[in-house]
C-alpha cells in the first residue's frame, strides 16, 4: 500500500471513530408523555404480578411439608 493509501485509510479510520464517538454522546431521545405512561404501566402490572406470585409462593408447602 502506497504512503497516500495509509494516510487515506488513517484518515478514514479516524473520521469512523470520531462520528462513532459523537453519536454514542449524542442526547438519548426523550420518551413522550404517551410512551412514558405505557412503560409506567407495564412497570405497575409486573410488580402486581410479581407481588401475587410471592404470595402463591409463601403459601405453598416446601419440600419437607412445612409451609413458607
Amino acid at each position: 500500500m502506497t504512503d497516500a493509501g495509509k494516510q487515506t485509510a488513517l484518515f478514514f479510520g479516524f473520521l469512523t471513530a470520531a462520528m462513532t464517538y459523537a453519536s454514542a454522546q449524542a442526547a438519548p431521545a426523550q420518551l413522550q408523555p404517551a410512551d412514558a405512561r405505557a412503560a409506567q404501566e407495564s412497570f405497575l402490572q409486573k410488580a402486581d404480578k410479581d407481588r401475587r406470585l410471592a404470595v402463591r409462593i409463601k403459601g405453598e408447602p416446601d419440600a419437607s411439608g412445612s409451609k413458607r
